[in-house]
Parts: structure tokens; sequence; C-alpha cells
């Protein structure tokens, strides 16, 4: 394939940055967090003893005197069931009143319902546990197994919990998006930067949507095989990407030539696509190249040497002019 030389792509233009691929360059690369379409990093991780606005809860209130107003330990206590969370965030129950629960943990509701009772109860004591969770419903949509609507309850808290019962694409995690579209709004991730990522939980009516998206790479110019290569883990590197096509082709590449195109990523102040070079005569060349991850659309080119070049045009001639002739402008080609 015919394409720009080595020097014609190092002198760049005013539309294009390019820059050294070294150790410095490749420790800063991308990583899973850029291939999608909007940053993913949940601030809420999980606490399964967290109440939320719908949920049903289990209160038991012990007290020490048979003659109290609630019963003994050895009669089981005082069960106050199905207890809701109000869409205020609190639960009411006899003799205690009103008491916030929505957002705070059940010890923390524990301790108020116990506060409140002390002044008329006997040696109290009380428990309360999350009996289902009953938020909303999750609808589960798209490239999955079952597409669903699930109800938040005790096995489906979380995003993941909702993708595992709907039988999510895991055969293939770095090609699956999901859309997570609720109240608060939308955003979108790999299936696999969901599920190696902490639990995200769900609050109110959410729909995920999973598409299949299958992310690739381009291998141009003297390499043994071109075209598009399929990008199947989160932390292909260079030297990964130039193996799966067969390295590059001894007899035409340019050693000082590889180079990898990207588009100006996200927050990226300069919205110029970026070149960087790789050097594979330098002796760290192999550690870089090992260290640099490809990204979804990069385009992988490697020039071709300047002796394949002369060879190409010594070919193109030589039906009209002798052999002696070839091997003279092959000298002059070189000495230029």
């Amino acid at each position: 394939m015919d394409g720009p030389t080595t020097g014609s792509i190092q002198e760049g233009t005013a539309d294009l940055r390019v820059e050294a691929l070294t150790l410095e360059t490749a420790d800063g690369g991308s990583r899973i967090s850029q291939w999608t379409d909007v940053d993913y990093a949940p601030a809420v991780t999980l606490d399964r003893h967290r109440v939320v606005i719908g949920d049903l809860l289990t209160v038991v209130i012990f007290e020490g005197l048979a003659e109290g107003m609630f019963a003994t330990p050895a009669s089981g206590g005082s069960v106050f069931d199905d207890v809701s969370v109000r869409d205020d965030g609190s639960v009411t129950l006899p003799y205690v009143g009103a008491i916030a629960a929505a957002g705070r943990d059940t010890t923390d509701i524990r301790r108020d319902i116990l506060n409140r009772i002390r002044s008329f109860a006997v040696r109290p004591e009380v428990s309360v546990a999350i009996k289902s969770r009953n938020a909303g419903s999750v609808s589960v949509a798209g490239a999955v197994t079952t597409p669903s609507r699930l109800a938040f309850g005790s096995t489906v808290l979380t995003v993941q919990d909702a993708l595992s019962q709907a039988g999510a694409p895991f055969d293939a995690p770095y090609s699956a998006q999901v859309l997570i579209r609720s109240q608060s709004g939308s955003q979108r991730a790999s299936l696999a930067q969901i599920m190696a990522g902490p639990p995200l939980p769900l609050n109110g009516d959410t729909d995920l949507i999973v598409t299949i998206m299958p992310m690739s790479y381009q291998a141009l110019g003297a390499v043994r095989r071109q075209g598009t290569q399929p990008i199947t883990t989160a932390s292909l590197n260079l030297m990964e990407a130039l193996g799966a096509v067969g390295g590059l082709d001894g007899a035409r590449a340019n050693a000082r030539g590889v180079f990898l195109f990207r588009d100006a990523q996200p927050g990226d102040a300069d919205r110029r696509p970026i070149v960087y070079q790789l050097d594979m005569r330098s002796p760290d060349a192999f550690a870089v190249a090992r260290r640099f991850q490809v990204m979804p659309d990069d385009v992988i080119y490697v020039t071709e040497a300047p002796v394949a070049q002369w060879t190409k045009v010594l070919s193109a001639i030589q039906g009209t002019i002798g052999v002696g002739s070839s091997a003279a402008a092959l000298d002059r080609l070189a000495r230029n």
C-alpha cells in the first residue's frame, strides 16, 4: 500500500500533532475509562444495610418486663412487619412515632427507636432489618438473553445484579455497551467496565439497554496482514496489536516508521489528532510497545523503507532499461 513516508509524517501539519513514543508517553497512555461516551465513576457504593424509599422493614422491640408495653424476648418480642419507608423517607411505629429512615443505615434507625422508648420501656432492645427492597424496578433490554423488567428485591440491588439476571453477553464484555438511564440522567459504559467497577446501586426506576458495538483498530502499510482487527481485551498493547497482524514486513518496513494515528480524546484541550511514532531500532522499543495501549479506532501505519520504494521504481522501469542500467539507477538512488 502506498502512503506517506516517514519524513512527511514527521514534518507534521498544522492540523496534526506528532509525538515520539517513549516510556514516558506510553505510561501516560489510554485506559478503559476512555472507551466510554461519558465518564463512568459512580460516587455511591452499595451498602446493603442502607435504607431507600419504598423498602419494607421488619422491626422487633423487646422489653425486659412482662407487664411492659412490648413483649419479652422469651415470647419473641413485639414484631412490626412490612414497615414501609414512605415517600418522605420516614417510617412510623406505634408508641414511637415517625422516624427518618431513607438514606440511613439500619443501625442508625435502631438507635433512634431505642432512644424514643427508653423513657417508658424497661431494659428495651430493638432490631431493624430490611425485609425487601421495593424502591422501583429495572428494565433490561437489547442484547441480553432474557429481556425483562425486574423488581428491586433481595436479589436485584445493583446494575450488576440486573445485568447478570438478564443474561448480559459476558462472553464479549469489551464489545458490549450499556446505556444506564434513570431520572437522574443517562450514562454509557462498557459491560467490562461496569462488572469490574464498584457496585452501582439502583435507586428509582432504571432502564438498562445493552448493545453490541465491536471495537477494532486498523493496520496499514508495511505489515504482513493489512486490515481491520478486533479488540477483544481491555488492555491490548501495541506489541500485541502488531503481533496480531504478523508483525512488520521485513522486506518492506521502515523500522523507524511505526506510527499510530489517534483522534483527540474527550477533555483534550488540543483538538487535533495525534500521531505517535515508535522507532523499533531503539533498545527500549519493545518495552515501550508493551506499555502503550491501543484504543478503538486507532490506525497503525508502518511506512516503507527507502529501499522498498526504490525497488518499486526500478520494477516500473525495468522493462525499458537493461539490468546494468537498473543497477546503476539503484546506486544513484542509494547515494541520494
